[in-house]
């Protein structure tokens, strides 16, 4: 495809010093796929690769005024949130979107708690209900893992007859236009994402997208990296369907080809600089 001279994103999320999570990943995946990534960063963290141990918030004056710096100088293609880390950050950011950044796809990526487990919101309950109602209706998609829809939706995949199902659930209790609910926690020896998008009859269209399991593969940061790289796919002018298959595919490959040397065995980070093949 014939890509233009130049294409911008702004990731708005929380900054990872271990460079495996957050901003940091999200600029590595921009760079992969040939996009200029412009940020907001929410929050400041001192990670490493299996955990987090301290979280210092970006006062909200600072928030938008990147946000706003960001607008003065570019219109990006697209916008990617992650890790918000209070319900004021959320309504700031949501409030941002809705004011000036109407027509440019958003993605939304649900992050509550790092790979490790930890809280990444003072109030997690407060901050996730921010996300359901303020940012969920105005994102074009929302990309949770089985574990995130269960918070969001209080119910728990074992009572779901179906991924799918859950989908749809997750979908059309928030209002969202389209969900990627990712199958990495389902167990198994295949790994699928379930795309559940609002069609004009008022219904939903579905579309598995499975992969085969990599075993005994821990890395930090997947989730950034498959809703960035969701988000340049849309950039580049990749239709729902064909973004999402770009997205998994380069996520499997990070995952695949991830470093060995030079990182604990336990965890360690994707490998970002796949060629990517769009």
């Amino acid at each position: 495809m014939t890509e233009p001279a130049f294409i911008s994103l702004l990731s708005i999320a929380g900054s990872d010093c271990s460079g495996g999570a957050g901003i940091q990943a999200d600029i590595k995946t921009c760079c992969a796929f040939g996009i200029y990534a412009a940020t907001a960063v929410t929050a400041v963290t001192a990670q490493t690769f299996s955990g987090v141990r301290e979280i210092t918030e970006i006062s909200l004056t600072a928030v938008e005024q990147q946000l706003q710096a960001v607008f003065d100088s570019m219109t990006p293609r697209v916008i990617k949130t992650g890790m918000l880390p209070s319900a004021e950050c959320v309504r700031i950011v949501s409030g941002f979107l809705e004011s000036r950044a109407k027509g440019i796809p958003v993605v939304v990526d649900p992050v509550l708690a790092a790979t490790a487990g930890k809280s990444l919101s003072g109030d997690t309950a407060t901050t996730a209900d921010a996300m359901a109602t303020l940012l969920f209706p105005i994102a074009d998609f929302v990309t949770p893992n089985l574990h995130e829809a269960e918070y969001f939706l209080g119910k728990p995949y074992g009572e779901y007859s179906s991924q799918e199902d859950m989908a749809i659930d997750f979908c059309s209790r928030f209002g969202c236009r389209a969900v990627v609910l990712k199958g990495g926690h389902t167990g198994g020896d295949t790994a699928t994402d379930v795309l559940a998008r609002r069609n004009s009859m008022g219904g939903y269209g579905i579309r598995r997208f499975p992969s085969q399991r990599l075993p005994g593969v821990d890395r930090h940061g997947t989730g950034c990296a498959f809703s960035t790289a969701l988000a340049c796919a849309l950039a580049l002018g990749l239709m729902s369907e064909e973004a999402v298959r770009t997205a998994k595919d380069y996520l499997y490959t990070a995952l695949k080809e991830s470093p060995a040397d030079g990182f604990r065995k336990d965890c360690g980070p994707l490998n970002f600089f796949i060629k990517n093949k769009i």
